[in-house]
Order: C-alpha cells, then sequence, then structure tokens
C-alpha cells in the first residue's frame, strides 16, 4: 500500500492521476484490499475528465502568457519577463504588500531566468513558460492554503478558549 494512504486511495495515488476520485485509476477501482475493473465505459470516463482539465489548464496557461506577452512576438523579454517576475513575488506577499523595491524584482527576474530560461538566450519561450507556469501556480497554491491554516490556527485555539471557559 502506497505509503501514507489507506484502502481506496491508494488506487488513485498508484497511477499517479490525482484528483481522479478516490480509489479510482484507470481501468481499475479499489475496494479495501480488492481490485474491481471498471467498465470500459467508466475507464474512458476517466480518461476524458483528465484531457479535459489538461485542456483547460493549457487554455489558462496560453492566455497568461498572452497577456505578458506585450509586442506578440511570442516570447517573453525584458519588461514582460519583469512582469512576470513581479506577478510571481506579489503572489507570495502574504500581507498582502503590494509594493516591491526594484532589488527584490531585479533579484526575482534574475533567479527566474537561471531557472527557466533553458537555453539561456535572455528570452522565455512558451514551452519554458509552460513548465514554469504550472510549477510556480501549484506552489502559489500550496503557500496560501499554508496562509490560510496559519490564520484559522489562532480562531480554533482562541474558540477553544471560549469554549473552556463557558
Amino acid at each position: 500500500m502506497a505509503a501514507g494512504l489507506k484502502g481506496d486511495d491508494q488506487g488513485a495515488a498508484s497511477c499517479g492521476l490525482p484528483g481522479l476520485g478516490q480509489g479510482t485509476h484507470l481501468g481499475m477501482r479499489t475496494s479495501g484490499t480488492s481490485v474491481v475493473p471498471l467498465s470500459d465505459q467508466s475507464a474512458t470516463g476517466i480518461q476524458n475528465r483528465v484531457r479535459s482539465k489538461k485542456a483547460q489548464q493549457t487554455v489558462r496557461i496560453k492566455r497568461k502568457f498572452a497577456s505578458l506577452d506585450a509586442n506578440g512576438n511570442g516570447v517573453l523579454e525584458g519588461d514582460e519577463v519583469r512582469q512576470l517576475a513581479t506577478w510571481v513575488l506579489r503572489s507570495f506577499k502574504p500581507d498582502g504588500r503590494t509594493e516591491l523595491t526594484e532589488a527584490e524584482v531585479d533579484a526575482a527576474v534574475a533567479k527566474l531566468a537561471k531557472r527557466v530560461d533553458a537555453d539561456s538566450d535572455g528570452k522565455l519561450d512558451f514551452g519554458e513558460f509552460h513548465a514554469y507556469y504550472e510549477k510556480v501556480t501549484a506552489d502559489i497554491a500550496r503557500f496560501k492554503r499554508a496562509q490560510a491554516q496559519k490564520t484559522k490556527q489562532p480562531q480554533r485555539q482562541q474558540q477553544q478558549k471560549q469554549q473552556q471557559q463557558q
């Protein structure tokens, strides 16, 4: 059984396709310790949902790329890369602070170029951007979930104190 997973959760994790539903993976469904084949129709439906989700994600990534590609030449360069770096930095500000220093943005641009510009041409083509965008949006989502948990914890503690006092 996959580490940290029980019963139905193992199937989805074992196929590497998260979000397909508890215990569902292509062609099979786990039920406790047994594996039950899905009908071809069910497996096809799952495959179609995965494809649809990927297609929607690609459309979203293309829109973001196009919004950053101010001159429409198909690559991000110069100020366009600065805009990307600024967006990423602002996404990781827990206090909602949107003002950034030039030094912060310069450092982010240098870091981004080093990590993302695979061919070191000083430009980000869509392929380079696509891989980076998928990773950074997942990182932003994790960051925001962690921030939400941090704000919920004191609230829970306050509620527990109030309950104990009653």
